[in-house]
């Protein structure tokens, strides 16, 4: 389903939603059926925190953080029973900014498939993993932040 800029990412059905989402911000969001979808198209951004509970796939969508916003501690989370894979997603927070980019809870499972995070300048931890480390992938990524990966199967990634 079409999302514009503004308009809530709902899923309506029980399994397989799928949201494309126009250029522009978007807020946050929870996802708890299985199979959800989010597309983004050139420019669509995420400007608050997006959770998810149940398998879904991420393709093409900056997050962005904000201390203003409910994502100034992380910009996702997985909650337990949670596999999620991020596929050419950007992840960036303000300069000066702590926290996490991403929190994944133990019993969830995350893959993150040519991602950007950054930028340099930033404070925390990038992958926050409560999971084994064989639960988190980072494949072919690029990490700007100069914080270490940890706790992750890193695979290469620069």
């Amino acid at each position: 389903q079409p999302v514009d800029p503004g308009e809530a990412i709902s899923e309506t059905r029980e399994a397989d939603n799928a949201f494309f989402l126009f250029s522009g911000n978007h807020g946050g969001f929870s996802l708890s059926k299985i199979r959800s979808r989010i597309v983004g198209s050139p420019g669509a951004q995420i400007t608050r925190k997006g959770v998810f509970s149940n398998v879904a796939s991420v393709h093409n969508v900056r997050f962005v953080g904000s201390s203003k916003e409910n994502n100034a501690d992380s910009l996702c989370e997985l909650e337990s029973g949670a596999v999620v894979f991020f596929v050419g997603c950007h992840f960036q927070k303000p300069k000066g900014a702590s926290g996490t980019f991403v929190d994944v809870k133990a019993g969830a499972k995350a893959h993150f498939i040519g991602c950007w995070f950054g930028p340099s300048g930033v404070t925390g931890t990038v992958i926050n993993n409560a999971a084994a480390a064989g639960d988190v992938g980072v494949i072919g990524c690029h990490n700007a932040t100069g914080i270490g990966f940890a706790g992750i199967t890193n695979v290469f990634s620069t």
